[in-house]
């Protein structure tokens, strides 16, 4: 089986780079990270950018990636809030600031629900034994993350 290699995009997952920042959305960020994953990610659009993702995703050992109604379900309208995706017209949801929420995006369903289970990815899983993640690179376009430290970064990497 091929290696996991999208390791700018697990500690994009993972909260170590600051997101969306002043007019930047969920791609802009992505094509980001594609960039420093060594694709042409200002190229990109958001089907190259999925197909990417799930064809490293599926390379994990992980049940949100083997088991397909776990998918299906996780990327659906009705259950990707589960993930961290939250739509207008979600059945249940109770909106009590009445503030606008997107309409469901199939595309942004899947990097969303991607990107919430590489969180709960632990290193051996994403890298193998003995291995750290590479320490994130703040020089090419996105931020740290706030209460990311030097002290912090030092221990992880």
């Amino acid at each position: 089986m091929e290696k996991f290699t999208l390791y700018q995009t697990a500690l994009y997952a993972k909260g170590w780079y600051k997101r969306y920042q002043i007019k930047r959305t969920l791609w802009d960020d992505l094509k980001i990270i594609m960039t420093m994953e060594g694709y042409s990610g200002e190229y990109m659009s958001k089907g190259d950018i999925v197909s990417v993702m799930l064809n490293q995703c599926q390379r994990l050992n992980m049940r949100a990636f083997k088991d397909l109604s776990m998918f299906a379900d996780g990327i659906s309208k009705t259950y990707c809030w589960r993930y961290g995706y939250y739509t207008n017209g979600c059945p249940w949801m109770f909106n009590p600031n009445k503030e606008e929420l997107p309409e469901y995006d199939y595309y942004e369903a899947i990097v969303r629900y991607c990107l919430s289970n590489l969180v709960s990815a632990d290193t051996k899983e994403l890298i193998g034994d003995g291995n750290k993640l590479p320490k994130p690179d703040y020089t090419k376009g996105l931020k740290k993350s706030d209460g990311i430290s030097n002290k912090k970064l030092k221990e992880m990497f």
